[in-house]
């Protein structure tokens, strides 16, 4: 008697009462060779835990998150070596490219970025960003999966590798969006993202039943080695039918719209990703906080000076007023510490320069806490008669990002907005309201 095939799924959250299926995290160390087929989703491959830094646009983990990605790839590497030479296939899911940077500082000078793909036994694969969901199948071996999947599919990633074989193409172009690396007697088969909406009246469960039935058929199909379907020769486009030719023109009128279409989505995501980085003043830290915070002011007119001798964050000029900003990004309020610090930048700057700066103290206070959750005072009472009898203006990130967008969107008031930021003494008091410029999704 033939035993049951069984497949282990990683990150898939199908949740289907199935002996033949088992699901584990990434992070699971059960053995995948007890199988006899792997299928993993890439989406949320890299998402370890919570994390709020990010670099060029990527989630950036700590050394802790980093050393646990780094062991949990190298277990499923190891294990899919062994998996495909014993002539098993292993069933990727690509969705957006969800890569992260790692924080590797303690080895070299800068993150290092890993795609979702990079515990994979294979090198030189990656993948770029682009929704759709029109394409077609080029390789008939895999009708079966094709017509069985093509309810539920569509693509969010283009798949870049020499080694690549196609499965399936956007029409009328090379690019890949399904494919397989053989890897000894194993295959790695890449397919689309899976989308498991709701339709035809089936709900949920019913769905992602449909796809592992779906799947699990075509790896018995590939295993029993059944016939495949009779691949039409190529010459066959060398002649028309009646009324194909105005269906092929009408078809490549759809691909060039999609094309421009697809043009307009990636520099709409480009415009996206701009707003992201700007609202990262409320999340970050460190010197990538102190990066944003300068993006942000020279956009509305500042100028930067690096300085020999002043040790402190940012050095500024706005027409011909010299300013001295402290940036700190913090997990609680600021302290009479940062007060006391930023007067001492002062002092250092007026000893090299002969001219007494205004001094701006910038915090990010609470940064780990949504907005709506940052009800302590970020600057504690015992520190603002401290601050102001020293000149500080005290700001919050949140309000810089405020004033970011009042100046941006009505550029006649910026010589007003900036001239009580900068005449100000203690906390600065605009923008205490956040929402007429930032407001949560409901």
């Amino acid at each position: 008697m033939t035993s049951i095939k069984r497949i282990v799924a990683i990150n898939t959250n199908l949740n289907l009462q199935d002996e033949r299926l088992e699901e584990i995290s990434v992070s699971s160390r059960r053995s995948l060779l007890d199988f006899n087929a792997v299928v993993i989703n890439v989406s949320e491959l890299t998402d370890y835990g919570y994390c709020q830094k990010e670099y060029k646009s990527k989630r950036l983990l700590d050394s802790k998150q980093t050393a646990k990605l780094m062991s949990d790839f190298e277990s499923i590497r190891s294990q899919l070596e062994i998996f495909l030479n014993q002539g098993k296939n292993v069933y990727v899911f690509v969705g957006e490219d969800k890569g992260c940077y790692i924080d590797k500082k303690n080895y070299v000078d800068e993150y290092e970025y890993i795609c979702p793909f990079s515990f994979l036994p294979q090198n030189g694969l990656s993948s770029l960003t682009l929704i759709g969901d029109t394409f077609e199948l080029v390789d008939s071996k895999y009708q079966l999966l094709f017509d069985k999947f093509r309810p539920y599919m569509a693509y969010k990633a283009i798949l870049k590798s020499k080694k690549m074989k196609p499965i399936i193409k956007i029409p009328g172009t090379n690019s890949i969006v399904g494919g397989y690396l053989e890897c000894g007697p194993g295959k790695i088969i890449f397919l689309p993202y899976v989308s498991l909406l709701e339709r035809r009246g089936k709900n949920l469960y019913d769905l992602k039943k449909d796809v592992f039935e779906a799947l699990y058929d075509f790896e018995d199909h590939l295993n029993n080695k059944l016939p495949a379907v009779v691949e039409i020769p190529k010459w066959i486009d060398d002649y028309t039918i009646p009324n194909e030719e105005k269906e092929i023109a009408a078809l490549q009128r759809k691909q060039k719209e999609l094309l421009n279409i697809q043009k307009d989505i990636a520099k709409q995501e480009e415009k996206l990703a701009k707003f992201k980085e700007y609202k990262s003043v409320l999340t970050s830290t460190g010197t990538d906080l102190e990066i944003k915070v300068k993006d942000l002011l020279t956009q509305i007119g500042f100028q930067f000076f690096p300085s020999k001798k002043c040790r402190c964050d940012l050095i500024a000029k706005y027409g011909d007023k010299d300013i001295v900003i402290e940036v700190k990004g913090l997990t609680k309020s600021a302290s009479e510490e940062n007060t006391m610090q930023l007067e001492k930048w002062v002092i250092e700057f007026n000893d090299a320069e002969k001219r007494i700066p205004k001094s701006i103290l910038l915090v990010n206070g609470f940064l780990k806490l949504p907005l709506e959750e940052r009800k302590e005072n970020v600057f504690p009472s015992q520190m603002q008669k401290l601050s102001k009898g020293r000149g500080q203006c005290l700001m919050t990130t949140t309000q810089l990002l405020c004033l970011f967008i009042e100046i941006t969107e009505k550029p006649a008031c910026r010589e007003s907005r900036i001239a009580e930021l900068l005449k100000t003494a203690g906390v600065y008091n605009r923008y205490s309201n956040y929402s007429r410029f930032i407001k949560k999704v409901k």
